[in-house]
């Protein structure tokens, strides 16, 4: 929107690897971060994490991993995701939609939150299911690829 010159005015040399947090970039933004601010040259690491997980939860390893634009790729290690449908039931195959779920425990995550324990034990709690030990869930998500996660943006409430 507002151009590539405050970005190419500048040196961008130095750079190795390009990071972005939270939840996946749509691909247009990827392709211009890879293309522009990366110059073609450099690594995208685009990652998947919430500040309820603690950290990185799906990410690509740079120069390891193959990259898609809009999509963070593969479980970091100790990370087992799991879609979940509105029931509580896990879902597979491609074209499915339902919560992001993480299985089980991983390195990082939150025991509580501070005062509140109660409200710690309802956020991540799945529809249909009983026990908040064995899946956690965070957001809307799709798998449209075989093996990669990625945005759903089909989905109503995507952004």
């Amino acid at each position: 929107r507002s151009g590539d010159e405050w970005v190419t005015r500048y040196s961008r040399k130095s750079l190795r690897i390009l990071g972005s947090v939270g939840e996946p970039i749509n691909p247009e933004v990827w392709t211009w971060y890879h293309d522009v601010v990366g110059e073609g040259r450099c690594a995208v690491v685009d990652t998947w994490w919430q500040t309820e997980t603690g950290g990185i939860q799906i990410t690509p390893l740079p120069g390891a991993t193959p990259c898609k634009p809009g999509s963070a790729t593969l479980p970091f290690f100790g990370v087992r995701p799991v879609l979940v449908g509105e029931q509580g039931q896990e879902l597979t195959g491609n074209g499915v939609s339902g919560n992001l779920c993480l299985r089980g425990t991983w390195p990082g995550q939150a025991r509580t939150i501070y005062g509140d324990h109660r409200r710690f034990k309802e956020i991540g709690r799945v529809r249909g299911s009983s026990s908040l030990a064995k899946i956690w869930c965070f957001w809307i998500f799709c798998v449209p690829v075989v093996g990669r996660l990625g945005r759903n943006s089909t989905h109503p409430g995507a952004l």
